[in-house]
């Protein structure tokens, strides 16, 4: 690999590394998770203690579904969080190839 490329994947790396860090710390992205799983949960709350009458209604479908899109937003960034991991775990593996091959 040439300078030019390995100069770009280290930059990519930093920048993945940065996401990493804050998926680790616990913060950012799992904080943003949080967030989301307590307003899922107000919501899903808030439609299940609505009359049945009201939960039949253009309002209380309007609420069941947002309780759902939201439930699957979360899960939704659970996936990227993974993702992302797997993708750093792909990188270092790939620069621990590079620079063996260089030794």
């Amino acid at each position: 690999m040439n300078k030019i490329r390995r100069a770009a994947l280290q930059e990519i790396i930093d920048t993945l590394t940065k996401l990493r860090s804050a998926l680790d710390n616990g913060d950012a992205l799992s904080d943003l998770r949080g967030e989301l799983d307590s307003v899922q949960a107000d919501e899903q709350e808030s439609f299940d203690n609505m009359p049945e009458g009201i939960q039949a209604s253009e309002q209380g479908q309007a609420s069941e579904s947002a309780a759902e899109a939201i439930e699957s937003a979360s899960g939704s960034l659970d996936d990227a969080m993974s993702s992302l991991s797997e993708v750093l775990d792909s990188i270092d593996s790939a620069l621990a190839s590079i620079e063996e091959a260089q030794a």
